[in-house]
């Protein structure tokens, strides 16, 4: 249950608590082929102990969003928001583990308007009609 992503401490901890409970009687896991009180036993340890990568991937898409308000906020008086939202959107996507400190160090600020940059240079090299990045 590890392997699948299930918080170890509280494995631990449910496992001792079935221990207590099933020491003197050992033979439903000798014979678990007679009971089926092993096969219980593991349902109720998934459903009480807590899956790990459930919140981890929770807390991944709230850093995301909260990276991405934070640097629409910054970003905005900077570019055209129909060019700003789909360039953050796609970055953010593209970023492997996204941090705070780079955030607040302007990392992901100075990374974006490069970005935003080439986009209006090269838009404008094609012919298009677009102003350039505001200032």
């Amino acid at each position: 249950m590890e392997s699948e992503g299930y918080n170890n401490t509280q494995l631990k901890i449910q496992i001792q608590n079935v221990y207590e409970k099933y020491k003197y009687k050992p033979h439903f896991i000798v014979e678990n082929y007679k009971y089926n009180d092993l096969e219980k036993v593991i349902e109720k340890l998934k459903k009480s102990v807590k899956l790990i990568k459930e919140t981890t991937k929770d807390n991944e898409n709230n850093i995301k969003n909260n990276m991405f308000s934070i640097l629409l906020d910054q970003l905005k008086n900077k570019a055209d928001m129909s060019v700003l939202i789909p360039t953050l959107k796609d970055y953010l996507r593209k970023k492997d583990k996204l941090e705070y400190n780079k955030l607040f160090s302007n990392y992901y600020y100075y990374e974006l308007l490069k970005l935003i940059n080439n986009y209006y240079y090269l838009s404008t090299s094609k012919g298009f009609e677009k102003t350039s990045v505001k200032d």
